[in-house]
């Protein structure tokens, strides 16, 4: 049966991963996709990493999955995850059009399904080559202590040669792994300390009173400084005036002086 998923606002970790099971994808223009999950210590386990590489290429799934950077909707496209943009007022449009060309046969679904269950479509050479400089250059942008990225890097490049059962299994295997590491908790608790920050914040500010009057209290510490320089200003443009005043006068009298 066919699919198309429809994505607007921010579809950032399971949102994609769900979004890619579908055989087609409308992107709002406004909309943002990616998998950030690295930055929680973490990689996608919910086949994130297993469908990109095949929804769209290898090369574009190790830096998304390793970088957890999100992704605009133009960016999207050319990246063949998604494979229609359209503004956020006609998306629903655009996705129930699609949908239809798919159910009359304009456009095949059933290949695009197919190629999510079939291992990547590389020659054993190409594959090592590509993920053998990917590891290598993960590695060493990776700090030691998030083993996240390496670890994920590393399980697409042997799920990259498995159907996709063979390859969801490997992500779990290795997502269950990573999950249990110090960085991991670490990062994780972080995030939801974060998030409950967040709400208690919004929760103090949808009750504030609105500000009517306010007042700036000025030490008198402060205040004294800026008299002391005040009056200094004026001592100084007296002293400049007095200077004036004398140069003229003799000025003055050296022009009214006989001349011998």
């Amino acid at each position: 049966m066919p699919s198309v998923v429809a994505i607007n606002g921010f579809a950032l970790g399971g949102g994609l991963e769900m979004a890619l099971a579908a055989a087609f994808r409308v992107m709002s223009s406004e909309a943002q996709v990616g998998v950030p999950e690295v930055k929680l210590g973490l990689f996608p386990g919910f086949g994130g990493t297993v469908r990109l590489s095949r929804v769209a290429n290898v090369e574009l799934a190790i830096d998304w999955v390793a970088s957890g950077r999100p992704a605009s909707a133009e960016a999207a496209l050319q990246g063949g995850v998604v494979d229609e943009i359209a503004p956020p007022a006609g998306l629903r449009d655009a996705a129930l059009a699609l949908l239809r060309r798919a159910v009359a046969g304009e456009v095949d679904w059933r290949a695009c399904q197919a190629a999510q269950c079939a291992p990547v479509k590389l020659d054993t050479a190409e594959r090592d080559a590509i993920f053998d400089a990917a590891i290598a250059k993960v590695e060493a942008a990776s700090p030691k202590h998030q083993p996240a990225a390496v670890e994920a890097v590393k399980m697409m490049a042997r799920a990259a040669a498995l159907d996709r059962a063979g390859a969801l299994a490997a992500e779990s295997l290795a997502f269950a792994s990573v999950a249990k590491t110090q960085a991991a908790d670490a990062l994780v608790q972080s995030f939801l300390s974060d998030q409950v920050l967040k709400k208690l914040f919004r929760q103090h500010a949808s009750q504030a009173l609105a500000v009517k009057q306010a007042v700036v209290m000025v030490p008198a510490s402060w205040r004294r400084h800026r008299l002391h320089e005040r009056a200094a200003r004026r001592i100084r443009a007296a002293e400049g005036h007095r200077a004036s005043r004398l140069e003229l006068g003799l000025a003055e009298r050296r022009s009214t002086s006989p001349s011998w």
